[in-house]
């Protein structure tokens, strides 16, 4: 099985994983992303959003924030709290269209 180590803020080490669940949570994140209409989404709809694809997988959560951890430290993704305290996901889309073909399936 083909593995991928993922990188956490401050280039740290973080889990090693599948790259086939890193590549469709990846999409997952992106597409989210890409179809909002400003191209950003809180944590709690993202979350919702993949729980609802993979019902069966009890951590999907858990591996889904290590994903958006390892897209932050690339720069693909931002976050940030809003005044309402919620947790707001932005696409950068410059890095996003460097990035876009190493995410292929």
């Amino acid at each position: 099985m083909d593995k991928i180590q993922l990188f956490l803020p401050n280039k740290r080490k973080g889990i090693i994983i599948c790259r086939r669940k890193y590549l469709h949570l990846v999409q997952i994140i992106l597409e989210t992303l890409k179809e909002s209409s400003d191209n950003c989404v809180t944590l709690t709809d993202l979350i919702e959003k993949v729980n609802r694809k993979y019902i069966s997988e009890n951590d999907i959560s858990w591996y889904l924030l290590q994903v958006k951890l390892d897209l932050q430290e690339k720069k693909i993704i931002t976050s940030s709290i809003n005044r309402n305290r919620v947790q707001e996901i932005k696409l950068n889309l410059a890095k996003y269209k460097r990035h876009v073909s190493s995410f292929s399936i």
